[in-house]
């Protein structure tokens, strides 16, 4: 990511996107519906803690975010 984040932001936001994917194998493996809202939920918080990384050197980057989620989300409801 360069130029994006810089020192231990970089390292950090780096360990959380690692982190979130491992978060998503371990859902994608899970046999009980309560594995699988634990591996969500911890998936979800780690990329919240990555947009902070971003937000603090950023400003305005977690609202970007959510106004595209949003707008994917109308797309998606629309297509079906």
């Amino acid at each position: 990511m360069p130029n994006l984040l810089t020192g231990e932001h970089e390292a950090a936001f780096n360990q959380l996107l690692d982190e979130t994917g491992e978060a998503l194998g371990l859902a994608r493996a899970s046999t009980e519906l309560d594995d699988l809202a634990a591996c969500m939920a911890v998936a979800v918080l780690k990329i919240s803690l990555a947009m902070h990384f971003v937000e603090q050197q950023h400003p305005g980057f977690s609202k970007d975010v959510e106004e595209k989620r949003q707008r994917v989300m109308q797309a998606m409801q629309n297509w079906h």
